[in-house]
């Protein structure tokens, strides 16, 4: 019989499995910004990076976005820095965006305007 483990167990090794990649330590992710909520208690910066066809979930925290001279808006096509990862607690994956850098305006946005 298969070993039974744990929900913690699972995404702790999830988790640990995603941090070693190197591919994923390191990386430039091109998308659109949706869903942008500053988290003004924290200083978090939580939003979704969407194309065409997929959405992951992102969050920048507070000592990394306050180094950038703007705020991302909901519509703006960016491209981030990040890693990979997994939010043990809830299992979410998502991306830790180190650096956030504009990339001229996206689909929402164009539609607004």
């Amino acid at each position: 019989m298969t070993d039974v483990i744990g929900v913690s167990a699972l995404n702790r090794y999830v988790k640990s499995t995603l941090d070693s990649d190197g591919f994923l330590s390191d990386l430039a992710l091109r998308g659109e910004v949706s869903g942008f909520v500053n988290h003004v208690k924290s200083g978090h910066w939580y939003f979704t990076l969407k194309d065409e066809k997929a959405s992951v979930k992102a969050v920048m925290f507070r000592q990394e976005a306050r180094r950038l001279g703007f705020v991302p808006q909901d519509g703006m096509r960016v491209v981030v820095r990040c890693r990979v990862s997994l939010y043990e607690a809830t299992g979410s994956f998502q991306v830790y965006v180190q650096d956030l850098f504009p990339d001229g305006l996206g689909a929402a946005q164009l539609a607004f305007d």
